[in-house]
């Protein structure tokens, strides 16, 4: 049993009864999405959360926060929905202020509770993000394409910012995260040294993503100091997909750790993203083709809508004369162009 003293802790809009409650749920159902499925990856969470918990308020925050996020999930009441989500937002803006400041002291003694935070807050921005980019497209008849498709980029890029972001922790105190309660989380010390297609479909999904180079390079092009971002992030894409071939099971496509498909928009250039924010067609054809990867993702319940969502923005930036160059990924992702023809159209959760 986790004890509290209520001089330390604040839990703005939860009862003390109700923290033990989120606590738990945490512990047994939100924390099997922050790991590998691997036996000794899912018992990290449940054995390191207790001692960061009552060491590092802004932790239970965070805690309590993605707990609440996740049962609003399951919520049908709209009532109770809105409810779990006011807990969940106003959870996670009481702990942002203390890991903002512990960031400045980062240290041994709070390197775990840093690296727990920064995780947990990815993963509630995604899945928030996700919501708010889906509401945003499905705004297209309301607001118009313009505006739908601005926030609908704004969140996207919050997204791939926020995943990128995890660097300001990782980098610095990585040689402690690695010997920290999460280091089994954290380390990928077993996967492939050297990225290749390990299957004949991902030599061929590697000659597409190949092939996408005579966007920017051709005889007919002038040379603009923006291909050599394109082509850097593009590079880096083909080997997260050949990671992702590596770590698949051949018989059942089965993905042995879903961590693999979330590298590359970690290791994004700003001058990408800024690309992105510009509108760049080039930038959003490899991103949609990026989206195939947390596609084959299963149970995530916080990545679930970025592969989907990732299409539809992408379709709206580039106009129905590009969409040939998104047609593949589309309809790997499950997404059908044909839903956008018409500006009235509204999109479900994909």
């Amino acid at each position: 049993m986790i004890s509290f003293k209520d001089s330390q802790y604040w839990f703005p809009r939860v009862k003390r009864v109700q923290v033990e409650h989120l606590l738990h749920h945490f512990i047994v159902n939100t924390s099997t999405s922050l790991a590998s499925s691997d036996d000794v990856s899912q018992a990290v969470w449940p054995s390191a959360t207790p001692q960061l918990v009552t060491s590092h308020p802004f932790v239970l925050n965070a805690v309590l926060a993605i707990s609440s996020l996740h049962i609003s999930r399951s919520t049908q009441d709209k009532s109770g929905k809105q409810s779990q989500l006011s807990v969940a937002a106003s959870q996670l803006n009481g702990g942002l202020s203390q890991y903002q400041d512990a960031l400045q002291v980062m240290s041994e003694s709070n390197v775990d509770a840093l690296f727990a935070f920064s995780t947990i807050l990815t993963a509630y921005i995604l899945a928030t993000a996700g919501d708010d980019c889906l509401n945003a497209l499905n705004s297209i008849k309301r607001s118009g394409r313009e505006v739908a498709t601005k926030e609908a980029v704004r969140q996207i890029v919050r997204i791939l910012s926020c995943l990128r972001g995890t660097k300001v922790i990782v980098v610095p105190c990585w040689e402690l995260i690695i010997k920290g309660l999460l280091s089994v989380i954290a380390k990928r010390d077993w996967w492939p040294l050297s990225r290749f297609p390990a299957t004949a479909q991902a030599i061929e999904e590697d000659e597409k993503l190949h092939a996408l180079e005579k966007m920017w390079i051709n005889p007919g092009r002038r040379y603009e100091y923006y291909f050599d971002t394109l082509e850097l992030n593009l590079k880096s894409l083909r080997e997260s997909f050949a990671l992702v071939s590596q770590l698949t099971d051949t018989a059942t496509g089965t993905i042995s750790d879903w961590v693999s498909a979330v590298v590359w928009p970690i290791q994004l250039s700003t001058g990408f993203i800024s690309s992105l924010e510009s509108f760049l067609p080039e930038a959003w054809v490899i991103l949609s083709h990026y989206a195939i990867l947390p596609s084959r993702i299963q149970s995530i319940w916080w990545l679930e809508s970025i592969a989907s969502n990732i299409i539809k923005t992408a379709a709206l930036v580039l106009g129905e004369d590009k969409w040939s160059m998104i047609e593949w990924p589309a309809s790997i992702v499950g997404v059908d162009l044909d839903q956008l023809r018409s500006s009235d159209s509204t999109l479900e959760r994909g």
